[in-house]
């Protein structure tokens, strides 16, 4: 018997797909739609970003008080600062502009003013009112205890005897200040007068 040897059937690999040509990397042209969007997007939003800048910072310098100011102050350089608010065009022109602030020095109060707050022309005595003078009245020990500066006191003038001058008019003051306000009766009666400390 001759020695034959068995024939090992090979199985053949399948062929490997040939690798894809190498592409080069193109530089990004500026022609190129994204990088134009982009660059439009950054624009507008700058733009938008500082439109909205500007109008949200509308704000001026106002005139306002240092302290806490009594009605019947004279107002010196030292009550006033200025301080930067944005205000209603229906409210702004009530209330006086930094730049004013040296024309307020020497006008009285006519009303107390808190500290920080706003001035307006309503927080002055006008011109137009008539011209008014202190006059000291003394009080007894324990008559008007608690009194402090800003007040409001009711003053009541009496004529002791005699009629008095025509035309003559009741004032009445009390403290260190300016009178607020004087409603006058006939002198047979008593005078009464409205008065701030």
């Amino acid at each position: 018997m001759t020695g034959l040897t068995p024939a090992v059937a090979v199985s053949e690999k399948p062929a490997a797909p040939p690798s894809p040509p190498a592409r080069r990397l193109t530089p990004p042209r500026w022609r190129d739609s994204r990088l134009l969007v982009g660059v439009l997007l950054v624009l507008v939003s700058v733009v938008v970003g500082a439109r909205l800048f500007a109008t949200a910072d509308r704000s001026h310098d106002w005139v306002a008080a240092t302290v806490d100011l009594p009605a019947g102050h004279v107002v010196v350089a030292a009550n006033l600062t200025t301080t930067s608010a944005r205000l209603r065009s229906t409210t702004a022109d009530r209330y006086f502009p930094g730049e004013r602030r040296s024309a307020l020095v020497g006008a009285m109060l006519a009303r107390p003013v808190s500290a920080g707050e706003l001035l307006s022309g309503a927080d002055f005595v006008r011109d137009t009112v008539s011209p008014t003078r202190l006059v000291a009245i003394v009080v007894k020990d324990g008559r008007a205890p608690a009194l402090t500066p800003g007040d409001h006191v009711d003053v009541f003038v009496l004529q002791r005897s005699g009629m008095a001058p025509a035309g003559a008019a009741a004032a009445g003051a009390a403290g260190a200040g300016a009178v607020a306000g004087c409603r006058s009766a006939d002198w047979a009666g008593a005078a009464h007068a409205e008065r701030q400390w």
